[in-house]
Parts: structure tokens; C-alpha cells; sequence
């Protein structure tokens, strides 16, 4: 049997230890916000309150955290194994979540409308609110975006509702809705609201996190050269980062560094490729254009646009300074 081999040094430390404090606070703060939320204390950290924090139990989840983390982060069979299976791990977090539906809408807000105050963590559970609470800013989410979708179901998901409006609207392009139209296979996030609008939901939330994760971690790698740690904190700072959450369901941020992300990633991969699989390659990468022009949102699309354009850009002049591919690395750290 092998040994599982452990390299011990300050950096795995401390990279360790400010992520379990981080986690032990944020965890925390989310306890005190629910709290807040079922009954109006506003207490502990969120309240500058520090005497009222508990801090052996803080202690304790951060020391729990760090040893988790320790243990996968200065073991290189670990993390190796990890980043050989990570779109198998993804899969199975995907097929968890469609499993028991889970999802992080806030359409737990509803019952609040007809003046259903929540007081405690049981009414949140039985309205299936498993861990946080529900937001009451979202109402993009769960007032709009969420309820239109559904409303497909019951629509056919013909192009044209008259649902959601109470007269002819088409849902292929400013709402962006599941519908039987050709756009939609631009749109691979919403496919799941053919099998059912909780499988949908769950599908819609999961699958654009996980992707958005995977497609960041292989864009990482290939700014930085194959370097593995930096590509991690890269998808962890972008897909966690407050502009994506904050607009996480609604105006296709997901689906734009998504498409951007996957479209440079092939450009790049195509030299490298044999005649058939260019052609392949060549039908997701106009796949991927199509996909970032039809997330219809100018106001995030053209910045964005241009910040993929001069990475691109850069990669073409990389390209054109190297007489073989081979001496840029590309067939070594290609993932395609």
C-alpha cells in the first residue's frame, strides 16, 4: 500500500489557516443574520458585539476547517486526484443536487406576501429552506426571473406567452425564458425546465456554479501557465467574487464568463488539433459566441466583450511569435 506523501511548509500553513478563519467567521455571520432574521436580535459580529460571540465554538470550527484543509492541500496524491477527477466530482455534485432538488432561490419569500412571518427554523424547513435564509433583496430572482420560467410549463414553451404579461410577449430575447425556439440551445442552463420546474431550478443553480468553477479553474491554468494553485484561488475568487453572486440568477453573468472563458480556451486548443478535430472545435467555439451575444445584457457584454478580445488578442500574438506550438506549451497544458 502507498503512503499518502505530505509536504509540510509555511505557505500550505498559512494558506490554511486564513481560509479556515475566514470560513469560521462566515459561518458565523450567517448564523447571526438567520437569527436576525426569524426573531429582529441583532447581535454578535454582524452588531460590532464581540462579547457575545461565541468564540470556542468559532475556534473550534476553524481549527476542524484548517485540519480538512491541511490535510487535501499538502498532499499531493490528494490533490492530484482531485484534479484528475474533477468533472467526475462535479457530475456527482450535479446529480446529488438534481437528486434532492436543491437549489439557492429565494422563493421561500412568497409565503411572506400574504403575511407569513417567519419565527422559527422549523417554518423555514418546511418551507424548504434547508441552510441560510431566503432573501428578500433578490426579488429579481424569485419575483421574476424564477416564476417566468415556471410559468413555461404551462405555456407549452412556445416564444410567445401570454402568461407573464397578460398579453403576446416574446420570451426568446430580453427575458431569455426555456422555450421550444433555436436560441435555446444557447442557453444550456435552462434545458432543465423541460424535465420539470424543480428539476429545472435545481439544474439552473447547480450546473452554472459548477461550470462556471471548472471552465475558471482550466482558464487559470492557461494564464498562468499549468500553475495549479493559482488556476484554484483564480475560480474561487471569480465564481465566488460579490458580482457574480449578487447577480448570480439573473442578466446571464454566469453564461458571459462562461462563453468567454470556454470560447478562448478552444481558440486556443484548435492549433494543436488534427483536421477533424478542428472542425468539432470550430462548431463549440461559434457556439460559444453565440452563447455570449444571446445572454442579451450590453450594459455586462461589452466590457466583458473587450476584456476577452484582448486576451485573445494576446494569445494571437503569442502564437504568431512562436514558430512551433509546441514551444508555447500549448499541446502539454491543452485540456481539450
Amino acid at each position: 500500500m502507498k503512503k499518502l506523501a505530505f509536504h509540510f511548509s509555511g505557505r500550505t500553513v498559512i494558506l490554511a489557516g486564513i481560509l479556515a478563519v475566514f470560513c469560521s467567521l462566515y459561518l458565523e455571520m450567517m448564523r447571526e443574520a438567520k437569527i436576525y432574521y426569524l426573531t429582529g436580535a441583532f447581535t454578535g459580529i454582524l452588531n460590532s458585539d464581540y462579547s457575545s460571540v461565541p468564540i470556542p465554538r468559532m475556534a473550534f470550527r476553524a481549527i476542524c476547517i484548517f485540519l480538512a484543509l491541511y490535510f487535501i492541500l499538502s498532499s499531493n496524491k490528494v490533490l492530484s486526484w482531485i484534479d484528475r477527477y474533477r468533472f467526475a466530482i462535479a457530475a456527482v455534485i450535479l446529480g446529488i443536487s438534481l437528486l434532492f432538488r436543491l437549489s439557492g432561490s429565494s422563493l421561500a419569500e412568497w409565503p411572506i406576501f400574504f403575511g407569513n412571518k417567519y419565527g422559527t427554523a422549523e417554518e423555514l424547513r418546511k418551507n424548504g429552506v434547508l441552510y441560510g435564509i431566503p432573501r428578500a433583496i433578490r426579488t429579481d430572482e424569485y419575483v421574476i426571473f424564477t416564476p417566468f420560467n415556471f410559468s413555461q410549463r404551462f405555456n407549452g414553451f412556445r416564444a410567445v406567452s401570454e402568461i407573464i404579461r397578460g398579453v403576446p410577449t416574446d420570451v426568446t430575447t430580453t427575458y431569455g425564458l426555456a422555450s421550444l425556439s433555436l436560441v435555446t440551445l444557447f442557453r444550456p442552463f435552462l434545458w432543465g425546465y423541460f424535465f420539470g420546474n424543480a428539476f429545472g431550478l435545481s439544474f439552473f443553480w447547480t450546473s452554472r456554479l459548477l461550470a462556471l468553477f471548472l471552465i475558471s479553474y482550466e482558464f487559470g491554468k492557461m494564464l498562468t501557465g499549468g500553475e495549479k494553485y493559482i488556476a484554484v484561488c483564480y475560480a474561487v475568487l471569480l465564481t465566488f467574487s460579490p458580482v457574480i453572486q449578487w447577480w448570480y440568477a439573473v442578466n446571464g453573468i454566469v453564461e458571459m464568463f462562461f462563453f468567454g472563458q470556454a470560447g478562448i480556451l478552444l481558440f486556443r486548443a484548435w492549433f494543436s488539433m488534427s483536421f477533424k478535430r478542428k472542425i468539432l472545435t470550430s462548431l463549440g467555439l461559434a457556439w460559444c459566441v453565440e452563447g455570449f451575444v444571446f445572454t442579451y445584457y450590453p450594459a455586462l457584454e461589452i466590457p466583458l466583450a473587450y476584456v476577452f478580445v484582448a486576451v485573445l488578442a494576446a494569445e494571437m500574438i503569442t502564437l504568431c511569435r512562436c514558430a512551433d506550438s509546441k514551444k508555447a506549451g500549448f499541446q502539454r497544458e491543452s485540456t481539450f
